[in-house]
Formats: structure tokens, sequence, C-alpha cells
């Protein structure tokens, strides 16, 4: 569903969290991550986690707004202004080096 916005997607393949956090601040042109986590941890620890490139959490009314939002009906996209997606090349990598 995100790229029927104008949004750029980098997909960083399977990372930890910490490098989600460490390639954010080390690109950026980088405003947000999202992590799709499934670790050793219980299941109610995982789950999506959304990040803030500035503060690293979102603010009380950013996540209020993305609860209206997926409450919300769905639109139909514009053909127009369709998001992209595109490898992290070496996002592991870069991160190993830190």
């Amino acid at each position: 569903g995100m790229l029927q916005y104008p949004v750029k997607i980098m997909n960083a393949d399977i990372i930890p969290t910490p490098a989600l956090y460490y390639l954010m601040k080390d690109e950026p042109s980088i405003s947000c991550g999202i992590m799709i986590s499934a670790s050793h941890n219980s299941a109610e620890d995982n789950g999506i986690k959304l990040i803030d490139s500035a503060t690293g959490k979102l603010s009380t009314q950013d996540e209020e707004s993305i609860s209206r939002y997926l409450m919300s009906p769905v639109s139909a996209p514009t053909y127009y202004a369709l998001g992209t997606e595109t490898p992290f090349a070496f996002a592991a990598e870069k991160y190993q080096h830190t």
C-alpha cells in the first residue's frame, strides 16, 4: 500500500533494529524507518516499529495521525504519484563496520 503515495522506499532487507537507527543517522535523506520485527523476544515485543529519524520515537500526535489514517477508508491510488522501492545497497555491511 505505501507505494500508492509519492514516497521513496529503501529496502535494507534483513537487519537488526539498531542497524536501522544507525543507517537513518548515516543517510540524511531518510526521514523515517519501518522495522518489521520477529526475533527471539516474546510475541508481544515483536511487530511493526515506526522510527522518526530525528528523535527515534514517534510523537503522540504522529501516532494518533497514523491510527486515524489506518481507520479511514482507502482511496484508489493515482498513477501520477506512485512511490518507488530500491534496495539500500550494502545496508548490513555499513552497519557491521561501525
